[in-house]
């Protein structure tokens, strides 16, 4: 029997050639959010999806499906409850991702620290007296609050406290004992925000609750404080990050995720502020991390069928019956 694979969105090349070893497999690979997807997953029995959403009437449609797997950790595009309903496995990858995302929060840190895209913007325009303005600053003794101390934001905090930064962690679901002494820790990141040179999301966006900054969480923020998003564009309420922008209300704010996405040129003020630095969801897409990324999401599917899968990336572990 041949197992209908059905590949949404492009992955490396490294993951799809681990296929190449196992003869029962039979690949279908298709762009993101195709049109067709009710016909392409009639008769799929996997699915392996980057960004196209997974939703109710999806599975509905889709009588042979025995596992979803995520290119990737988060899943709020996947409707977890129907899987769960129908037996279907939802699996993540590994750890994989970690360096690279907490690299380009830091990143975008130091760019907006230093003023990067605005001098290299002058320099291009033969406006090289903008160094005289003195727009940029240094990031030693500056306090910065990272919200979830999971595996990305444990290397975040590392780096910034590598630059001598004052880090101030927030988590809701830890306890303050497994946080390092040398860490100010909260349960609540309203304890901080007020205090906050820089405010940076590692949290997963928990379905059907408000987002996780608003017009009240931005009015207790420093008039000079950035916030920076690397997570979810459901953390963020976008209309009053806009006003907030505007109004100078923070100092600015370092986006990878959007809410929707992409975001619209024509419908998103976002892409015409100065005081942010934007990039296209890119965090996690390191040429490192995307081969590896790509290897794991095949392997989940591999050892499904196999009868080996590591039950520590399967997301509806409890909810289902487990081979």
């Amino acid at each position: 029997m041949k197992y209908k694979v059905l590949v949404l969105g492009k992955i490396h090349q490294a993951g799809l050639n681990l296929f190449k070893n196992h003869d029962q497999f039979e690949l279908i690979l298709e762009e993101d959010r195709p049109k067709n997807i009710l016909d392409l997953t009639r008769d799929v029995n996997a699915i392996i999806v980057r960004m196209t959403p997974i939703n109710e009437e999806l599975l509905k449609n889709s009588k042979n499906l025995k596992i979803v797997s995520r290119h990737g950790v988060g899943y709020n595009t996947v409707n977890v409850h129907e899987l769960s309903l129908r037996n279907i496995y939802l699996t993540i990858t590994e750890d994989v991702n970690s360096t690279a995302v907490s690299e380009h929060a830091f990143a975008m840190m130091i760019g907006f620290s230093k003023f990067l895209i605005g001098h290299d913007k002058c320099v291009r325009t033969e406006n090289f007296k903008i160094r005289d303005q003195y727009n940029s600053f240094e990031l030693k003794n500056k306090k910065i609050l990272i919200i979830g101390y999971g595996r990305i934001g444990r290397k975040f905090a590392n780096l910034c406290e590598n630059f001598g930064m004052k880090v101030l962690i927030a988590d809701k679901f830890i306890d303050k004992k497994s946080i390092d002494k040398k860490y100010n820790f909260s349960n609540n990141f309203e304890n901080f925000i007020n205090d906050a040179d820089f405010i940076s999301l590692h949290s997963p966006h928990e379905p059907n609750k408000p987002a996780m900054f608003s017009k009240q969480q931005f009015a207790k923020m420093r008039k000079d404080s950035v916030i920076i998003n690397t997570s979810r564009g459901d953390l963020i309420n976008e209309p009053d990050l806009v006003e907030a922008l505007k109004n100078k209300t923070i100092g600015g704010a370092c986006l990878d995720v959007f809410n929707p996405e992409p975001p619209s040129a024509k419908k998103n003020e976002l892409l015409n502020l100065d005081n942010v630095i934007l990039s296209p969801h890119s965090a996690a897409y390191t040429k490192e991390a995307i081969k590896k990324m790509s290897l794991s999401c095949c392997q989940n599917v591999i050892d499904y069928f196999n009868g080996n899968i590591k039950k520590d990336l399967v997301v509806n572990f409890n909810k289902i019956k487990i081979i």
